[in-house]
């Protein structure tokens, strides 16, 4: 629950959200980035571009996307000092956008670094206005230790002297909130929380109840839960029922739902830890048919739980049910996403392999052709005299034949240059994720208590070595992945049964059966089935909202047989001649095998290859 009424804080007004409209600036913007570097390009090319990237909607999106991936690469050069900090604070705040919240994290500390070395104290606050409430989430959901923890905190009064410095009110409200969210949640210190989040009442009071509403009502919910965790019933849940009466007065102002949101979240979770159930389904349902503002996926799924375990200990199992399904929903989509990166990887191996085989034989084929015409031109000189006419024609439609399969090479290699560039860009996704999800993470968490540690204990030392254990362990998984060693030593068929186990927890309950199938296939043949079962695995677990599949294998003394099946509602029409398909029907073409699919009733695919 705690990180989630900090992440609200992102979404506050003042926090750097974009104003009015784009202007004509985008010609001028491109004509400076075509000048060459010098101190007064850069200083004049990245203050528009700034200003431009703060209006522009989201039609710009591709423009603004072109401009900064410029600017990174002048800014770490740059003649003009402050380059730098634009640039990190421009790319941590469209990481921010996209949810990326560990990059936001990073560049946007970086740029409060350099505005801070700067001395430029307007740009610093700004920063920090959306670094602050990030920052804090960050300690919680990392479990910071103590001493980085100390670190982390001075940002706050130096956030909220820069701040009163600017003389912005609403940026001093919102360091001062989140420090008071920061006190409550992560230091459990009830009543600091509470002396300040009445002292943040006291400074706003006099401000527009109209523009300030979130604000006001913000600090009213923290003063009742600080009054609640402190015993004081009564007094909580009197300012409790002020804020969401205010609330449901205003049914269209979207600050009132969003208000809304957050009760439903933050108390019917304090009350299911008290087990006072009703009241906690009271306030809980007050998120339903709410607008969520957030826009952060778990945050939703934090409400999604709170409504599961309100309707259930309530006895509703009806309504229960419905939010235990979007929760394994959002969990099931990351299953599969875990398994399509996988999927990627056989992918890369098989079309590159692929492509080679195709333009040996497309090379071999075109120089058999070209000595056989060598054969035939000499064989028609030396009876040139009695067949001339005949030679002639002849040697004609050689050479179109010749033309023909040129062109056709040269058709080939265009699409091979494709497809090895796709394959290509998914291996770079796929990697790129594992890298951001799980090293990027776990190097973080090592440099925050290796910063926070002068001299570390043997103790201290052990946490370092286990971290860097899970580091290389994730690296070996990165790099075993890469290469099929299962399938290499043990063969097609125990390699499948393991892919089948991994997949137990998975809702759909899914079968492996194995006929006559004894000894191994030819290497090659091995991976491209492997291959293909994956994607028809994939396709199942992303489409078919099925509750059972089974995946055969059988083999003749000509042929193996394939077969995947499941019992859910058939692959749409997009996904049936979508790309995953099409890449499993051009491989059974290489293998001269055949292939059919039933979309009915569930979906079966059936793949007959020859042995021969």
């Amino acid at each position: 629950m705690k990180k989630y009424l900090l992440l609200l804080l992102l979404s506050l007004p003042g926090s750097g959200g974009y104003a009015g409209g784009p202007g004509a600036e985008q010609d001028h913007i491109q004509s400076l980035i075509e000048e060459s570097p010098s101190y007064g390009r850069d200083s004049l090319l990245i203050t528009e571009f700034r200003a431009f990237w703060a209006r522009g909607g989201e039609e710009y999106q591709e423009f603004r996307d072109r401009c900064l991936w410029q600017i990174a690469q002048d800014a770490p050069v740059s003649k003009w000092p402050p380059a730098r900090a634009h640039y990190f604070y421009m790319q941590g705040s469209e990481y921010l956008r996209k949810n990326q919240l560990y990059s936001a994290f990073d560049y946007l500390e970086r740029a409060m670094i350099e505005f801070k070395k700067l001395g430029d104290e307007h740009n610093f606050s700004i920063v920090n206005n959306k670094f602050i409430p990030l920052m804090t989430w960050n300690m919680y959901e990392n479990d910071i230790p103590a001493e980085s923890k100390a670190k982390y905190s001075s940002y706050f009064s130096e956030a909220l002297r820069s701040a009163e410095a600017a003389g912005n009110p609403g940026v001093i409200a919102n360091i001062k909130i989140t420090w008071a969210a920061y006190t409550l949640f992560i230091l459990k210190d009830y009543r600091e929380s509470l002396r300040m989040a009445d002292e943040i009442m006291e400074q706003i009071k006099y401000q527009d109840p109209e523009k300030w509403f979130d604000y006001f009502h913000i600090t009213m919910l923290g003063q009742s839960l600080n009054y609640l965790h402190l015993g004081e019933t009564r007094k909580g849940e009197q300012i409790l029922e002020q804020v969401v009466n205010d609330c449901l007065q205003r049914p269209d102002f979207n600050q009132a739902q969003y208000i809304l949101g957050q009760v439903a979240g933050f108390v019917g979770r304090y009350y299911l830890g008290r087990k006072e159930y009703k009241k906690a389904l009271k306030y809980a349902t007050l998120a339903e048919n709410r607008v969520n503002f957030m826009e952060f996926p778990y945050y939703s799924n934090y409400l999604n739980k709170t409504l599961y375990e309100a309707y259930k200990y309530n006895g509703h199992p009806d309504q229960a049910l419905k939010y235990l399904e979007k929760i394994r929903a959002y969990e099931q989509e990351a299953k599969a996403e875990k398994l399509s990166q996988g999927f990627a990887e056989w992918q890369l191996k098989y079309e590159t392999e692929k492509h080679q085989n195709q333009i040996a034989s497309l090379e071999n084929e075109n120089l058999l052709k070209s000595e056989q015409q060598n054969r035939i031109i000499l064989n028609a000189l030396v009876v040139m005299v009695i067949t001339g006419v005949i030679a002639t024609v002849f040697i004609v439609k050689s050479n179109r034949k010749l033309k023909h399969k040129n062109e056709e090479l040269k058709h080939k290699n265009e699409e091979i240059s494709r497809a090895v560039a796709q394959g290509q860009t998914i291996e770079r996704k796929r990697v790129a994720s594992e890298l951001h999800d799980n090293l990027n993470t776990k190097i973080a968490a090592l440099k925050w208590r290796m910063e926070s540690t002068e001299n570390p204990t043997p103790e201290q030392l052990g946490t370092f070595v286990q971290i860097l254990d899970d580091i290389y362990a994730d690296v070996r998984l990165i790099a075993h992945n890469l290469i099929p060693t299962d399938l290499a030593a043990v063969g097609l068929v125990p390699s499948l049964q393991k892919v089948i186990d991994n997949l137990d927890s998975h809702p759909i309950s899914f079968q492996f059966s194995c006929e006559a199938f004894s000894g191994r296939l030819p290497v090659d043949l091995e991976y491209q089935i492997y291959n293909i079962v994956l994607e028809l695995i994939n396709n199942v677990l992303k489409h078919s909202k099925a509750t059972q599949a089974r995946v055969s294998l059988s083999r003749t003394a000509d042929k193996v047989t394939l077969t995947v099946s499941d019992n859910g509602i058939g692959l749409p029409a997009d996904t049936v001649e979508g790309v995953g398909l099409t890449n499993i029907k051009s491989r059974v073409e290489l293998l001269k095998g055949r292939i059919s699919l039933q979309n009915t009733s569930g979906t079966t695919v059936r793949i007959m290859l020859p042995l021969s």
